[in-house]
């Protein structure tokens, strides 16, 4: 999965064969699963020279999200490898991070807003040009699943374990505050 919807400068491929011609770099995520294949995409910078990335993932779980985004700084990447989110700089990928949360099973990119929002089972976390915005309260009992997004909120729908139903949530794309949701904390 590709997905470019914030302004961006450079171009991205699936890592060719035979590219001993551009400098190879492994990323390795807060979790790794050794025995599983990197996701390797080739990266080609506008302003820098090109490099290819072997990126690591923190599970096999086939729902979890493996793709390349644009990020709202533009030059930077977020590569998702089986869960695992990285942030690079494209003109100096030796300048990068791995970021919570563990694993990405879902994510939203807000324009409007200049953030991408990453979710794990139970929460949402916000990133923009500067890092991380922030992160919501829980807001599912064990699944999370996006079904809009606009500048202002992310509506989605939660996982309730005593209802055995999703519960619809909306939250603000520019703090993280909710409504509606269900978890263990809503209930205590």
């Amino acid at each position: 999965m590709i997905g470019l919807r914030f302004a961006h400068h450079y171009d991205v491929a699936p890592a060719p064969l035979g590219h001993e011609d551009s400098p190879v770099i492994h990323f390795s995520g807060i979790t790794d699963i050794g025995s599983s294949r990197p996701l390797g995409i080739e990266v080609l910078p506008w302003e820098a020279e090109p490099w290819v990335g072997y990126f690591n993932k923190c599970t096999n779980d086939p729902n979890a999200v493996t793709g390349v985004f644009s990020h709202p700084d533009p030059n930077a990447i977020c590569v998702i490898s089986g869960g695992q989110a990285f942030i690079v700089d494209v003109t100096d990928p030796q300048n990068w991070q791995a970021l919570p949360p563990i694993p990405v099973m879902c994510i939203a990119d807000v324009p409007e807003a200049g953030l991408i929002i990453l979710c794990d089972y139970t929460n949402m976390t916000a990133y923009g040009r500067d890092g991380f915005a922030w992160r919501s309260k829980r807001l599912s009992y064990d699944g999370l699943r996006l079904a809009s997004v606009n500048g202002t909120t992310i509506r989605g729908f939660a996982w309730s374990a005593p209802e055995g139903r999703e519960i619809e949530v909306q939250v603000d794309a520019q703090t993280g505050a909710h409504v509606g949701g269900d978890s263990p904390d809503h209930r205590e």
